[in-house]
């Protein structure tokens, strides 16, 4: 049943143009999490009690811990991971939603009924976090040190204010590094009833100097894999729980340094999107125009604009990112305080 759907609702037919734009996330958590666990089952046996304990564990400890309580493969290290349950119920939902429609697997009924991410996971965080210049320079110091793949790909996530997945799944075959261009194929961006379009983004040179860092490999095109470039990253919990921890280290660093307590530095819960949400105030901050900022984010123009009005602000967009690229390394890279290089001088 796992292979009929990812085969037929979240892949089709042609791999490199997948129904789904998350096909390959939806495929990895499928694969890694449920068949891992429930794949020897007949589909029909799986009730409400078994789906809720499992989001409910993934929600307090994380899908590694999650999987080792199981028996199958993982570490018992807990990191809740309330996002990651919250998407994975809604997975779970289409999934056996889909299955009903068909009426070719003895399905009546969905054992994730009645089962409300709200009740199980809470309400979605209220989204108006972004990240100030001491937490951007924190970042930046952070994913320097956290090596690839997942430190060049959370810069870039900054630089281009790309969704994750946009950066996490994307190949060379995307790039035109004479032309100084990548495009995004529309299978891959944001949109549903065949809305989404191809998205240009383009290559500036703090962009292009994160692209210089990364391996070419001979097996796979993957920018970002830890699998030799046959398959993309998937950026889990796990991975932001140590940039959360290297970010936290440094801000209490420039604490020290100040002469205040490092002790009662605290850094805020922030989630991957904000990196995109601080990128379009920066931009708000910048002056740049609205219509450039949000092509910027790949958003269709509203109304009748959006069906007529095609203009992809391509040079506007390069002007706008340099801008940002120039204003985040004022930040990252801060020029010595003439005082301060006296002091190291004597």
């Amino acid at each position: 049943m796992v292979e009929d759907y990812l085969r037929l609702e979240v892949i089709g037919h042609d791999p490199a143009k997948p129904r789904q734009r998350r096909a390959v996330e939806v495929e990895r958590h499928f694969r890694r999490i449920f068949v891992a666990i429930w794949g020897e089952r007949p589909i029909a046996s799986i009730s409400r009690r078994d789906v809720l304990p499992l989001i409910e564990s993934i929600r307090d400890n994380g899908t590694p811990a999650t999987l080792a309580a199981y028996g199958k493969r993982g570490k018992a290290e807990r990191v809740p991971a309330p996002v990651q349950a919250r998407n994975l119920l809604a997975y779970l939902k289409a999934f056996f939603n889909w299955a009903i429609e068909r009426d070719t697997y003895g399905l009546e009924s969905s054992p994730c009924e009645h089962l409300k991410a709200a009740r199980i996971i809470g309400d979605r965080r209220a989204e108006d976090r972004t990240l100030n210049d001491a937490e951007l320079f924190a970042f930046w110091r952070a994913t320097q040190r956290m090596g690839y793949p997942y430190g060049p790909a959370y810069r870039l996530l900054l630089l281009s204010g790309l969704r994750l997945n946009e950066v996490a799944d994307a190949t060379w075959s995307e790039f035109d590094l004479v032309k100084g261009t990548w495009t995004i194929p529309a299978a891959r961006m944001k949109g549903r009833n065949s809305k989404a379009r191809p998205h240009g983004v383009p290559l500036t040179a703090d962009i292009l100097a994160v692209l210089a860092e990364l391996p070419r490999f001979k097996n796979g095109e993957y920018l970002f894999s830890v699998r030799r470039g046959e398959h993309p990253i998937y950026v889990s919990d796990r991975a932001k729980q140590r940039l959360d921890a290297r970010m936290l280290r440094t801000l209490r660093a420039l604490a020290l340094r100040r002469g205040d307590d490092p002790t009662k530095v605290k850094l805020p819960s922030w989630v991957n999107h904000d990196l995109r949400r601080t990128l379009r105030s920066r931009l708000s901050e910048l002056r740049v125009s609205p219509d450039v900022a949000e092509a910027i984010l790949a958003h269709i123009k509203p109304g009748i604009r959006g069906v007529y009005d095609r203009y992809e602000y391509f040079d506007e967009k390069k002007h706008a990112l340099e801008l940002w690229a120039t204003r985040l390394r004022n930040i990252v890279q801060p020029q010595p305080n003439v005082v301060e290089l006296a002091q190291v001088r004597k």
